[in-house]
């Protein structure tokens, strides 16, 4: 299990980045003060129980998270486990006055065995709690040091480093300055060779080792090239004619097959799937089986009114982040005639397709969801569809929301028959509802701003969620207590539970979305019926709670939102 967080002046829970406050002005010089609060909230937060390894370093840092991890298990694998042996590994040096230090440029990385030791002494004066010293690496690996951790090798069995204090380039260009005939020290002080001359260097192509963990100085640019270059180009497998034929007479079907034991707390937060995809390759003159439903395809679909707004989001916040060997289609729903904006993203590798669909100013979002789900059922086909929503800064607290989940977590999920929600609830929240409560949300926050904007909503139309899914669109949530409810406007779904929904109860679900397109239809904002709708979408695609996972909800729960809250219903849950 692995997990990154970011620290910063300010919180941005779609990097996810942390404001963090710490003792003394907010300035470079004030650097250990900033990582002595970086540690603390770690250990508060209690995540050292959570992992074996942190890693710490800068945002010019790029980092490779498989070598990084390799290494450390050989090092685990040698010396003993993290949890128990501790480590502080990284790029060291010696500097002019003797002191031995680990670089932050490149990062450092510390066991957890060795964090707990450092949270347990951070107060005390060896330690140096009140210093203001832009000096954090040296002061860490003086107080470690005073603590019995001592510096780790972590050249190769070349004497090659896998930490590095400058970019790839840098470091396979350097050689020493030349020296005066005679003298032993090199010309205008080059304290990178003086700072390394205890253990030597090595120079051009054994700068640096194959399995390199990390680089320092590297340009936010170099970082998303590099990053690129490592993991998204591919080498096309070649097949001869004999491979070609077999796999031409063979073919995978693949189905859904239920856990005997799902994780109910987790299934209760959405990060469990009831179900687990078994695939088997099957010659075709063997047992006939029903149509796959396993597949390496998304389909991405974006609700799209923003001419002139970037779109660096679809590239990083879903491209980047598609499961590898993936096809990628791009559908955009064009609602406001800025369609002409939208760039050929075809340039990206995994882009199979791009589509722009022209609705005209209709609707809002949720309306072009109910559009190309009824598109879709056209001509259904095996993939996964992501309902992207460019990310807006949220306040969790407030919405008892707990952050981000990321493109692959969604896919994750969605292909194991579940609705991959693109928000996570709050640590103490399940995203079930209790449908009773929920049933009664009238919005009325929304009626000011829908009347502002001289929105066409009547905002009596209706008298709460319950009355306009009987009366717009005649259906009603599944038979349980407890219904899900994903926020945000970004979720994931696999084709079949589409294709389900429209099979179910005769078919009903077939008009179901075809009502539900035509009432979302209107032009104007502000629509509240979107955000009734929006409460819908994991109702309308999720499998019911069982009676004993009804049960156990039941059982753990603390405290239902009231109506009067956005996030009525919701459920608190004793973890």
């Amino acid at each position: 299990c692995d997990g990154f967080l970011v620290f910063s002046t300010t919180t941005d829970l779609t990097i996810p980045a942390i404001a963090i406050r710490h003792k003394g002005p907010e300035v470079y010089e004030n650097m250990w003060q900033k990582v002595r609060s970086i540690w603390k909230y770690v250990g508060e937060r209690h995540l050292m129980e959570e992992y074996e390894w942190f890693h710490l370093g800068g945002d010019d840092m790029f980092i490779i998270p498989n070598n990084l991890k390799t290494y450390l298990a050989s090092l685990a694998y040698t010396h003993g486990s993290p949890r128990t042996t501790p480590y502080f590994v990284g790029r060291r040096f010696k500097d002019l006055w003797h002191n031995h230090f680990n670089t932050g440029g490149p990062g450092y990385t510390m066991s957890q065995a060795t964090l707990r030791k450092f949270l347990h002494n951070i107060e005390a004066n060896q330690c140096s709690p009140t210093l203001k010293t832009p000096k954090e690496d040296v002061i860490i690996s003086q107080c470690l040091t005073s603590l019995g951790v001592h510096l780790t090798d972590t050249r190769d069995a070349k004497g090659r480093e896998r930490y590095h204090h400058f970019d790839p380039g840098w470091m396979m260009d350097y050689t020493p300055r030349k020296r005066d005939v005679g003298s032993q020290i090199p010309q205008e002080s080059d304290w990178y060779e003086l700072y390394n001359r205890e253990w030597g260097m090595l120079f051009g192509a054994d700068c640096c080792a194959p399995d390199s963990v990390s680089f320092h100085y590297v340009p936010a640019g170099a970082i998303r090239h590099m990053h690129a270059l490592l993991h998204q180009c591919q080498i096309n497998e070649a097949f001869s004619r004999s491979t070609i034929e077999a796999k031409a007479q063979t073919q995978t079907y693949c189905r859904w097959e239920p856990v005997q034991q799902p994780n109910t707390t987790a299934l209760f937060r959405g990060d469990a799937s009831r179900y687990r995809t078994k695939c088997n390759s099957i010659d075709e003159e063997g047992v006939s089986r029903s149509a796959s439903i396993y597949t390496e395809r998304v389909e991405v679909v974006i609700s799209y009114c923003r001419p002139g707004t970037g779109f660096d989001w679809i590239y990083y916040d879903i491209l980047l982040q598609v499961p590898k060997g993936w096809n990628v289609v791009l559908t955009f729903i064009s609602r406001c005639s800025g369609e002409k904006s939208i760039p050929d993203f075809r340039e990206y590798a995994n882009i199979d397709k791009v589509n722009v669909i022209t609705i005209g100013n209709s609707g809002g979002q949720e309306y072009s969801y109910a559009k190309f789900i009824n598109e879709f059922m056209k001509n259904p086909s095996p993939a996964v569809i992501l309902f992207a929503k460019e990310r807006k800064p949220i306040d969790f607290n407030w919405n008892n929301l707990g952050g981000y989940r990321n493109t692959s977590e969604m896919i994750d999920i969605a292909s194991n028959y579940e609705f991959g929600c693109g928000i996570k609830p709050g640590p103490k929240h399940s995203w079930y509802h209790d449908k009773q409560t929920l049933h009664g949300v009238f919005l009325n926050e929304w009626k000011q701003p829908a009347k502002a904007a001289k929105s066409i909503f009547n905002t009596e139309k209706y008298e709460h969620l319950q009355d306009f899914h009987h009366r717009a669109l005649n259906y009603s949530f599944p038979p349980p207590k407890y219904t899900p409810v994903c926020y945000g406007g970004s979720f994931a779904i696999h084709s079949q539970k589409i294709v389900d929904f429209f099979r179910s109860d005769g078919s009903k679900g077939k008009g179901v979305m075809e009502r539900l397109e035509h009432t979302l239809s209107r032009s104007g904002q502000a629509i509240i019926e979107e955000l009734f709708v929006e409460r819908s979408w994991a109702g309308f695609f999720s499998e019911p709670l069982s009676a004993v996972q009804e049960s156990k909800l039941a059982s753990d729960i603390k405290e239902i939102v009231p109506s009067s809250k956005p996030t009525a219903g919701q459920i608190k849950i004793m973890l």
